[in-house]
């Protein structure tokens, strides 16, 4: 079968989650035989990256890349010019039709343009689109802890409804988790398409439920992810000098991120704090296997956090926020908390004084991850 699938982003510009889904998602594709292309974007400009662009997939210029840099008012524009942009339109349409694919995967469509959709009908193939966060509900892809209300202002249904419309010729629409699909389902979209939840794949290397914490005095947090606010970083560190000491914990934090310097300057002094600043994933495993607890401290409402996936397949069991698909994949009230300095705090401390509270879950977490691999997920997509 041909197969095109299209993010925003892709190697060598890739920097989040869907991305890394893709990824995933084309290297299993290949290894069945098909034929795969990717289309995204790159940077228009400035900051293109010396490393090749992988051979045979379609890069269209955008601004996409370096949007967050941009000043608020020409974001605002850029959005409403990306929902409908003739040109990308224009593009993507000759680039489906000319390859003639059977079909079209759609994950992340931001700088590709919300037009996507209609050019995959008018080229004749199938499309599947995949959800990742709440990028047609708002803007911003993003829900805040106490901000909840901004997706249901009016300049948020007027966006949602174009959306609606935009997207109506989707096939199928794959969510990995029930609260993004609900979300979705509950202001009107994706009515005429056939609607499946099915978890992320994730490449797991480790064996799931086999690691051996190793003995320490101290007990080890893990953080690793963005380092930017509404990760919740910030407020981990904070939550953690507040209800530590040296002979107590330690805390390690892994990632690249706005935030960096700051954090640093934050755990300065502090011996048991480690900031690594971005890591290889051979070090992340080391240091799942290396932990006692994986905090998830978002601010923001996630889908399905990979990091959780691949930590519970690391043995390794997580503590997070009690907020959209994070709490979906810990599964127990007892291990999640209000993102807030004090509820992460007593929560840290609750796991440090009851370790039986993270192991109890052990078997189910394993069986978790072992149900993400790329083979079964593949396989439920091409059967839709």
């Amino acid at each position: 079968m041909k197969i095109c699938l299209a993010n925003n982003l892709y190697k060598p510009y890739a920097r989040g989650g869907a991305e890394t889904v893709a990824s995933v998602m084309v290297k299993e594709l290949r290894r069945r035989g098909h034929a795969v292309a990717v289309a995204a974007t790159r940077p228009l400009f400035f900051g293109r990256k010396k490393v090749a662009e992988e051979a045979g997939n379609y890069y269209l210029p955008s601004f996409f890349f370096h949007l967050a840099r941009l000043p608020l008012a020409i974001r605002l524009a850029w959005h409403l010019l990306d929902m409908f942009d003739p040109v990308n339109f224009f593009r993507l349409f000759v680039y489906f039709k000319r390859e003639k694919f059977d079909l079209v995967i759609t994950h992340n469509l931001k700088g590709l343009g919300f037009l996507a959709p209609l050019a995959i009908c008018l080229s004749g193939a199938r499309h599947i689109h995949i959800i990742h966060d709440i990028q047609l509900i708002h803007p911003s892809g993003l829900m805040f802890f106490g901000r909840e209300k901004t997706i249901d202002s009016w300049p948020a249904r007027i966006y949602q409804a174009a959306n609606i419309f935009l997207f109506k010729p989707v096939s199928a629409v794959v969510s990995p988790s029930a609260w993004l699909l609900e979300l979705h389902r509950d202001r009107g979209f994706f009515k005429d398409s056939r609607l499946l939840q099915i978890a992320n794949p994730v490449s797991l290397e480790a064996d799931p439920g086999k690691s051996e914490r190793p003995f320490r005095r101290r007990f080890r947090f893990f953080y690793v992810g963005l380092l930017e606010k509404h990760k919740g970083v910030g407020r981990l560190v904070r939550a953690f000098k507040k209800i530590s000491t040296m002979a107590e914990a330690e805390l390690v934090v892994a990632g690249g991120g706005s935030l960096l310097s700051d954090l640093r300057k934050e755990a300065a002094g502090c011996g048991n704090i480690r900031i690594l600043g971005r890591i290889e994933n051979e070090t992340v495993r080391r240091l799942m296997g290396e932990s006692d607890c994986l905090v998830v401290p978002s601010l923001c409402y996630e889908n399905s956090p990979a990091v959780i996936y691949e930590a519970f397949a690391a043995g390794l069991p997580a503590i997070g926020s009690k907020l959209g698909g994070i709490a979906e994949l810990i599964g127990d009230d007892a291990l999640l908390f209000a993102p807030k300095e004090d509820d992460i705090g007593r929560k840290m401390r609750f796991v440090m004084e009851n370790r039986a509270s993270l192991e109890k879950n052990r078997e189910r977490n394993a069986e978790l991850a072992e149900s993400s691999s790329p083979s079964g997920y593949i396989d439920m997509i091409l059967n839709l």
